[in-house]
């Protein structure tokens, strides 16, 4: 998912997309920076913060392993068990197919 500039999400306070140098960068990309930028977050407990950059990430890719597992343990944090369970499952799940996916793609390779 795209989002044409004027209608980009707002950005979590002192960070800017602009700031990236292509402003047309992959899914995959998107996803990678919002997990990268959430991961820090999380390592300063700026919670609220990760948690905003992480929704962004999995409205980008909602099936990213990383992202989910990273919102597995934010939920943890949270106080959420029963709900961080859930998605460290998700995330278990995502992570066998992105693994299936790869394998599929290097038996393609001659």
């Amino acid at each position: 998912m795209h989002f044409a500039p004027e209608h980009q999400p707002p950005a979590p306070e002192g960070l800017s997309l602009e700031a990236l140098p292509n402003r047309r960068n992959t899914d995959e990309q998107m996803a990678d920076f919002h997990h990268a930028l959430s991961q820090a977050q999380f390592n300063l407990k700026q919670y609220e913060a990760a948690r905003t950059t992480l929704d962004l990430g999995l409205r980008i890719d909602p099936d990213d392993s990383h992202l989910l597992l990273l919102d597995a343990n934010l939920l943890w944090q949270e106080g959420k068990e029963d709900e961080a369970k859930g998605r460290f499952e998700q995330a278990k799940t995502a992570k066998e197919r992105e693994g299936a996916k790869d394998a599929a793609a290097g038996s393609e390779s001659p």
